[in-house]
C-alpha cells in the first residue's frame, strides 16, 4: 500500500459540502446560473491529500478560471511539474497554482463583469481551502510532523553511526547538536519528516547556517565551499531527493 499522506480524496461529499452561501454573496448584476457553475466547479473539483493540501481536478479549471477548456489546458501546460500530480489517471493542480493563475487573470486587461466573476471564484476557493475537512487534516499532520521531528536527530545518529559534525567534521556534542533540515521546513513540508533531508551538526554550525539564510541544498553547497566544509553529503542528498520526487 502507498503512503496515505500522498493519496488524494474529494474534499466535499453529499453529507458535507462547500460551506459558502452563494445566494447571499452574489452581486445582483451577476448571473446566478453562471456563478453556480463556478461554485460547483470548486465543490466537485476540490480534493485533498493526507497532509491537508488542497488540489483541484483539471477538468473543473475552465469554470474556476472563467475561460474555455482549450485555454485552461494551455494554462495547465505552463504550470511547473511540482504543482501538478496524476492520481488514478486524472491530473490535479495544487490550490496555490490555481489561485496564482486566477490572480494573474484578475489583474489583466479583462471586462469588468468577468473580473467580478473571478473575484467571486477567488472567494469561493478560499472557503474550499479553509474548510474544516482540510483544517483537520492539517492539524493531524502538524502533530505527526512534530512527533517525527523529535525523533529525527536520534534516528539519523543511530542509522548512520554519526559521531562528528557532518559538515565541519568536528567532534559532535550529542546533547546540543541539531538535526538541520537541508531544505527548509517552511517551503518543503513534504520533506520535514525525512531522515535523509537533514544533517547532524553542532549548534554553532547550525547558527552559522541559519544566520546566513541558507534555504536549500544548492545554497548550503555554496556555503560549504566558502567555509571549506565537507561536501560529501551533497551527491547522496541529491540522489535521495530525485528518488523521492521521481522514483529513480
Amino acid at each position: 500500500m502507498g503512503d496515505k499522506r500522498y493519496e488524494i480524496v474529494p474534499l466535499f461529499n453529499n453529507r458535507q459540502g462547500l460551506d459558502f452561501d452563494l445566494s447571499a454573496n452574489l452581486p445582483a448584476h451577476l448571473d446566478a446560473g453562471s456563478a453556480r457553475r463556478t461554485f460547483n466547479a470548486w465543490e466537485l473539483g476540490s480534493c485533498t491529500d493526507g497532509l491537508g493540501q488542497v488540489w483541484v481536478d483539471e477538468q473543473h479549471l475552465s469554470e474556476i478560471w472563467r475561460t474555455d477548456k482549450a485555454t485552461a489546458a494551455y494554462f495547465v501546460g505552463g504550470i511547473r511539474h511540482g504543482d501538478r500530480a496524476n492520481f488514478s489517471g486524472r491530473q490535479f493542480i495544487k490550490y496555490s497554482a490555481v489561485v496564482y493563475r486566477l490572480n494573474e487573470l484578475l489583474q489583466g486587461a479583462i471586462p469588468d463583469k468577468r473580473r467580478e466573476y473571478l473575484r467571486l471564484s477567488e472567494i469561493i476557493g478560499q472557503h474550499a481551502r479553509d474548510s474544516s475537512q482540510a483544517e483537520v487534516l492539517r492539524l493531524k499532520n502538524t502533530e505527526s510532523v512534530n512527533d517525527s521531528k523529535r525523533r529525527l536527530k536520534t534516528d539519523r545518529i543511530r542509522l548512520y553511526g554519526i559521531n562528528s559534525d557532518e559538515l565541519t567534521d568536528e567532534p559532535l556534542d550529542l546533547v546540543s547538536c541539531e538535526f538541520h533540515h537541508v531544505r527548509r521546513q517552511s517551503g518543503h513540508s513534504d520533506l520535514i519528516s525525512m531522515v535523509w533531508n537533514g544533517l547532524i551538526i553542532n549548534i554553532a554550525t547550525h547558527r552559522l547556517i541559519t544566520s546566513n539564510n541558507i534555504s536549500d541544498e544548492e545554497q548550503l553547497r555554496e556555503f560549504c565551499i566558502r567555509m571549506c566544509w565537507s561536501l560529501s553529503w551533497y551527491q547522496i542528498y541529491r540522489e535521495k531527493l530525485n528518488n523521492h520526487y521521481f522514483g529513480n
